[in-house]
């Protein structure tokens, strides 16, 4: 949820600028179809990722389980977001978000009883958005507050306040710089900073940077569709009550970096249909008590990469 509305305000400021400051030979009525095909936020999206079998090797309490093996995962997502209030210089929204995780493994398990887990989690983040302007130039200023929850109910609130101002915005590129808050006593950082970075080659390609989320080459295949080659992390989560025997609440963050292939298509003015694939690296997996530092944990595992594939289809007005 955090990624989606730090990269999505990120975006949408730089396309808005790209819009106001265009000054080249390209038509507008161009540049607005080719922006609004694949739309980084979209009204609603779904998504189903299945990840190949993997080994893992966990620690619980600074003590070495017997290694593991996750043999099924997968896991379905779904997503809205709403403008309730929109102008040229405020924009009042909402982003849903909803993960439904099937685990199996074997081995090594944090809970030798379930072997088979079927986990939810959802998130639901109220946002106020006002653009201004910064030195001569277009920056926005957004604060966020993020409800959470899972398969008990809600959990807690968390938070994001960010400031971004466009560098430069015209039909090639498109540059930001940034600064993200972070609410949350278990957040690694308390502040993170932004950069995106947007760049058309001759020849078609599109070179997409927004750190600290992806890197990504771009080209449109066909009339109505486009290919990404890159990278860009993705996390899993899910709060666990009654973790290793405990009355208390735990949450488990695993960070992952999805590097592949993307190819996106236009059908049906609205809907785009998504197929990744490639290579998933598992940079940290661990659980700890929530509102608690993200290096006070009580369980880790160290997980070997495996494949994976996902499928989506996502609609915008």
């Amino acid at each position: 949820m955090t990624k989606t509305l730090l990269t999505g305000a990120i975006l949408f400021l730089a396309c808005l600028a790209g819009r106001a400051q265009t000054q080249d030979s390209i038509p507008a009525q161009a540049v607005r179809y080719a922006a609004d095909k694949f739309p980084f936020t979209r009204l609603i999206n779904t998504e189903f990722r299945y990840d190949a079998p993997y080994n893992y090797k966990p620690q619980l309490n600074g003590a070495d389980l017997p290694k593991g093996r996750v043999t099924q995962l997968y896991q379905a997502r779904v997503s809205a977001n709403v403008n309730f209030i929109k102008s040229k210089q405020w924009v009042f929204s909402t982003g849903l978000f909803y993960n439904f995780i099937h685990a199996e493994v074997e081995g090594g398990s944090f809970d030798p009883v379930r072997q088979t887990n079927d986990l939810h989690y959802f998130a639901a983040g109220l946002s106020l958005t006002h653009f201004s302007t910064v030195f001569g130039k277009m920056a926005i200023f957004s604060a966020s507050a993020i409800p959470t929850g899972g398969s008990d109910g809600f959990e807690r609130i968390t938070g994001l306040a960010s400031a971004t101002l466009v560098l430069k915005a015209n039909a090639t590129t498109k540059m930001t710089l940034g600064l993200l808050a972070i609410v949350d006593p278990a957040s690694i950082v308390p502040v993170v900073p932004t950069f995106s970075y947007e760049h058309h080659f001759k020849g078609g390609w599109v070179l997409d940077v927004i750190l600290p989320q992806r890197v990504f080459i771009k080209r449109d295949m066909f009339r109505d569709g486009r290919l990404s080659v890159g990278t860009e992390l993705s996390t899993t989560s899910f709060y666990l009550n009654g973790f290793n025997n405990s009355s208390k609440t735990y949450m488990f963050n695993q960070m992952e970096l999805m590097n592949g292939l993307t190819y996106e298509h236009y059908f049906l003015k609205g809907f785009v249909g998504t197929l990744k694939t490639g290579y998933k690296y598992i940079a940290s997996s661990r659980i700890s008590e929530i509102n608690k530092k993200f290096d006070n944990y009580v369980f880790k595992a160290a997980s070997n990469g495996t494949f994976y594939i996902n499928l989506g289809l996502s609609y915008n007005l």
